[in-house]
Order: C-alpha cells, then structure tokens, then sequence
C-alpha cells in the first residue's frame, strides 16, 4: 500500500539510496578521471583561473588563454574559446589555490557535484509534493539522479551542472504557478530559474526561459481576473530577466554579436577542406542528442536506456494527459526544445560554412531540461492505476537507470583507465 504524503519514510529512504549512488559515481569520477576529460575541462579551469586572477562581472576571450596543459602554473598562447557568462566560474575561484594543482581539480569536481546534488534534491521535493504514489516519485527520482551524462557532467570542471540546478527551480516554478497562480514567491523562483540558466549559457537560458513562457501563457488563461498580481508577478520576472540577459546585452553592445565566437584553439574544429551539406549536416548535429547521452565509449544499447525510458514515458504522460500538470509541463519542455534545437542547428551551421567547425547538439548542452521532463515521465508511472504494474514498471525503471549510470562509471574507472 503506497504511505501518505506526510508518511513517506520509505520514499524517503529509497531517494536517499539513489543521492548515494549519484554520489558514489560522481566522486568516483572526480577523483580517479585524469584531467582533462573531453568536456573541455582545460578552458574550464583556465576560465577559473583568469577570474581569481582579475574577478570581472563581464568577461571576454580577450581577457584570458588557456592554460598549459603540461604546466597549470603558466598560460598557454592559444586563446580560450568558452564565451559563458563567469558566475560560475567566479564562484569556483573561491576554491582555487595559487598555483592551480591537482587537489584544486578535485576541489572544483566536487563544486559540481554538489550542485547535482542540489539539483536532484529539488526534483524530489517536487516529486513528494506533487505524485500520489512511491512508484512514480523513486522512478522520477532515479530517471533524474542516474542520468549517465548528468552524473558525469555533474562530476567534471564546467559549468554545465548549473542548468541542472535552473532546471530543477523551473519546475518548482511552474508546479507552484499552475497551482497557485501568480505570487511573489512565485515569481522570485521563475526569475531565479531563468538568471541561473541565463548565466550558465545561453542554450539553457533559452530552454528555460521558452519553458517558463509557455507555463505562464497557460496559467494566464487559468488564472484571469488578476491583474494586479499578474503586474506584479510579471514586472519581477522580467527583472530578474534583465539580470540574466544582461551579459549578452553588453556582448552585443560592445561586439555587435550576442555571443563572440574564436574557434581558433579549440580541438575539434576542422571538418576537412569544403563544408558539408546542410542536411547531412543537420541529421549528424541531432543524431548526437542520442549518441552522446552516455558519456563513455564504447556505449553499448542499455546506456542509451535512460534516454529511451524519458521519451517513452513523456509521451505517456502527454497523449493520455495523466496529470494536468504533467501534460503542460512536457508539452512546454517539447516547445522550448523544438523552438531551441533548430536555432542551436543555424548558428552552428553558420560557422561550420565559415570555420569548418563542427558543433554537435550534445546533450549537455539540453539538460537544462532533464529535471522538467524526468517530472512529467514520473507522472506516467504514477498515473498507472494497476499498483502491480506500476510497481512492475517503476523497478524497471530504477534498475536500467542504475545500469546505465552506476556501469560505466565503474568501467571507466578500473578498466578503461588501465588500458
């Protein structure tokens, strides 16, 4: 018999184990991985290093190299190619010594991997706050917690494990919106969501802030006659939006480009002497959505389970509309993301035909997302009415997550680096 909401010991214990496993592979991989790993840990750290050395609110690429690889103590000649706002990276400067070595590496790992933490504490408040069933919140807790590329991702200098952290407080947002209609605490968390992603990257501030919008056109239609509070409501938001569009503004001001790209040092640039067609490059840039949601090689069928079991149960949720929540809130994630992906795709292909430069969609790059849609594929569990069946496909669910996460981490620690 599935305990109450103010009785759930049992949900509790069962999120618990699945934060230590998320831990368990996270630390396992921020101290035993060898810097860098292919998550440009380099320019990362460089970025680090450059705002302890002169802390900008604004940063560009003219500021600061990167670092050299053989020697962290000396810069490089080659520019750093990262053009993210520095909030995280002024934050991670904190922990740095000078010199950089390798106890700071693992200092900063670990930064990230609390921010994971944070973020998958987040979705299980809002999971115990929102599903009926143990079922349905340990799958949603463990289809967020054991994703393979966030629990690497959540383990490695970057700062890409904050648009886990604005995605977790959008959801939150957006639960309390439709629930609660427009609010000051409300409209504190959406703005907060979207500063965090805004000052990640931009890929995470558009999905989030594409995600929010759609929430909120829906709970004006649900919510009418309130026209003071939904002044107030929006005049924060759009504060708050102010603050995390305004590294971009100043980009624009000042380089005539919301995002200054030089390409120049970074690894992967060249993709031969003419550029590819638009379609086959199109097909290869979404292809890696899929191809690099296990961030290990080789990647075998039971890793990319993970990304399979979110489509699959978002879809549930969405056709059958088991929730009214669940069915706006992926209805929403499904436009940013359709919204984002072909922008992502033009800019990308704008400098593949002048660069050569070859950009794929990865994953990470959308995780901003994972929190929102790891919700609404728990509602699918949840709404299974059978308990039989629900349990049934919740243990499913939990045990390829613990697969495809907990394996490879353990592969890649005592196998693939002895090789």
């Amino acid at each position: 018999m599935d305990t109450t909401i103010d009785g759930r010991q049992s949900t509790w214990l069962g999120a618990s184990i699945l934060l230590v496993v998320y831990l368990f592979g996270a630390v396992l991989f921020a101290v035993n991985t060898p810097f860098p790993t292919e998550f440009d840990e380099l320019a990362h750290l460089s970025y680090i290093k450059a705002m302890r050395d002169d802390p900008v609110l604004i940063a560009q690429q003219d500021h600061f190299n990167l670092l050299n690889a053989e020697d962290l103590d000396e810069w490089g000649d080659q520019r750093n190619y990262l053009s993210h706002p520095p909030a995280f990276y002024l934050l991670a400067s904190v922990l740095v010594g000078d010199p950089i070595d390798r106890t700071d590496i693992v200092v900063v790992r670990f930064l990230s991997v609390t921010l994971g933490a944070t973020a998958i504490l987040l979705v299980v408040i809002a999971l115990m706050n929102r599903l009926t069933t143990d079922a349905g919140i340990l799958a949603g807790a463990s289809l967020m917690a054991l994703c393979p590329m966030a629990s690497v991702v959540a383990s490695s200098v970057g700062n890409d494990v904050m648009s886990l952290v604005a995605g977790a407080l959008a959801l939150l947002a957006s639960l309390r919106l439709l629930d609660r209609g427009p609010g000051y605490g409300t409209a504190v968390l959406a703005g907060l969501a979207f500063v965090v992603a805004a000052l990640t990257k931009l890929n995470a501030g558009l999905l989030v802030g594409i995600f929010l919008l759609g929430v909120h056109v829906v709970a004006l239609r649900d919510w009418p006659g309130y026209r003071r509070r939904w002044l107030r409501h929006i005049l924060i938001v759009a504060t708050f939006g102010l603050v995390g569009m305004a590294p971009y503004l100043a980009n624009l001001i000042q380089f005539g480009a919301v995002i200054p790209v030089d390409l120049s040092s970074h690894s992967a640039q060249i993709a031969g002497k003419e550029p590819w067609s638009f379609w086959r490059y199109a097909v290869w840039f979404v292809e890696a959505l899929g191809t690099t949601w296990s961030a290990y090689e080789p990647a075998d069928a039971l890793e990319h389970t993970h990304l399979l079991l979110l489509i699959g149960l978002c879809v549930l949720a969405f056709w059958f509309s088991l929730s009214r929540s669940s069915f706006w809130i992926a209805g929403s994630a499904l436009v940013a993301l359709i919204v984002v992906l072909p922008i992502h795709l033009a800019f990308a292909y704008d400098l593949h035909v002048e660069r050569l430069h070859l950009s794929a969609a990865q994953s990470r790059y959308y995780l901003a997302l994972l929190p929102i849609v790891s919700f609404a594929a728990a509602a699918a569990v949840d709404g299974i009415r059978h308990k039989t069946l629900r349990l049934s496909v919740a243990g499913l669910v939990v045990f390829l997550c613990f697969y495809a996460s907990l394996m490879p981490a353990v592969v890649r620690t005592f196998y693939l680096g002895r090789g």
